[in-house]
């Protein structure tokens, strides 16, 4: 549906989509194909008498690899790109591809093909479905980074969220036109609920903290998502919509949904705390995963999301107030603005913040009432 209808132009005005996919997947649209191998998948639309020439050419290149390789033994790092480069040759000189989509996971391993091919006849678009560019800056030590591997990515189009993020992208001076379309999520919007007066319903977006074992093996010296963190997010957040039902004397909601499902590598002692307050506070309500982000927001009042993770600008985007929150207090705000998007650090803060919230929205939802001619 996405491809069919979404804001990616590339994939809306395809004739024929091969995606790849490490699963067997069946497709339910004609134009839609699903390959391990996109590459070999396309082998098929090449005339008979090209496939010959093809296959000289291919140990050609893995002769001249072998050689090169044993006098620089470096360009091994290579080899993948050299492995598709006859394949490549023969499928854009017949021109199979008309464009390569590609999306920001794709940033630190691009193979050469892609933009690198001499005479090439097609068009690389990268389709960033995140908002999360930014390196943390810490109060202590207020230096901005960047990520390494971003300074040497290259495409033809880039489609993003923001102008905003287009750009930080040109600043970087990555080659490409840019696109700013809204959010990327590769769904679309549903047929999400409106807000239910009375309760005041607070989507909240988390990262599940993996473990220390995890933490050691992939090198994090230091991990702001790191479980005490988590748990003080989750806390606060807890403590605050208890402070806002006392005040206002009105039923608070929190629909908290993980950014993705368990696996072994995260924390235990995070998610049997969720558990614990799910059950303890009876305000969590836990949200699927896989949960539809446009329509867990169209029937919400407000977001509280861990910095910076892309769903705040969903809600930006949709016009829903959403907070930045920082638990720890240690983070320099650093993100692109938007007008429903605020920082906020600190538990005391973050109380103050939803009640004078659910006051202003109070005040919005009296008049609807009226509008509507509630009772």
């Amino acid at each position: 549906a996405f491809c069919r209808e979404g804001s990616v132009a590339p994939l809306t005005a395809a004739k024929r989509l091969v995606v790849q996919s490490l699963v067997k997947t069946e497709s339910t649209d004609p134009r839609i194909e699903y390959a391990r191998f996109p590459m070999l998948h396309l082998l098929s639309n090449l005339p008979r008498y090209a496939l010959a020439g093809l296959l000289a050419r291919h140990f050609v290149w893995a002769a001249r690899f072998t050689v090169l390789t044993a006098r620089c033994p470096a360009l091994a790092l290579v080899g993948r790109d050299l492995a598709y480069h006859a394949l490549a040759q023969a499928l854009n000189q017949y021109r199979v591809i008309e464009n390569v989509v590609i999306t920001n996971s794709n940033y630190s391993k691009q193979f050469l093909w892609m933009t690198d091919l001499p005479d090439r006849r097609w068009q690389l678009h990268m389709v960033w479905y995140s908002m999360n560019n930014n390196i943390f800056v810490y109060r202590e030590d207020p230096v901005a980074g960047v990520f390494p591997s971003f300074r040497h990515i290259r495409a033809d189009h880039h489609w993003v969220w923001t102008a905003g993020q287009a750009a930080f992208l040109r600043g970087l001076d990555i080659p490409g036109t840019m696109h700013p379309v809204g959010p990327i999520l590769w769904y679309l919007p549903g047929t999400g609920a409106a807000p239910v007066f009375g309760a005041l319903r607070v989507a909240v977006f988390d990262v599940t903290p993996v473990n220390r074992e995890f933490e050691r093996d992939y090198g994090l010296a230091y991990n702001y998502y790191a479980s005490a963190n988590m748990i003080a997010f989750i806390r606060d957040v807890v403590d605050a919509a208890l402070a806002v039902g006392a005040t206002h004397e009105r039923p608070v909601r929190l629909l908290l949904k993980h950014k993705r499902s368990h696996s072994p590598i995260h924390d235990r002692e995070y998610i049997r705390v969720v558990e614990e307050l799910s059950v303890g506070s009876g305000l969590i309500d836990l949200v699927p995963p896989e949960t539809n982000i446009f329509d867990l927001l169209a029937g919400c009042d407000a977001a509280v999301v861990i910095p910076y993770s892309s769903p705040a600008y969903v809600a930006a985007h949709m016009g829903v107030h959403v907070i930045y929150y920082d638990p720890a207090e240690i983070l320099e705000p650093r993100f692109e603005p938007a007008a429903a998007l605020c920082f906020v650090a600190g538990k005391e803060r973050l109380v103050e913040k939803l009640i004078n919230m659910a006051k202003d929205m109070a005040g919005v939802k009296s008049h609807r009432r009226s509008v509507l001619g509630v009772r």
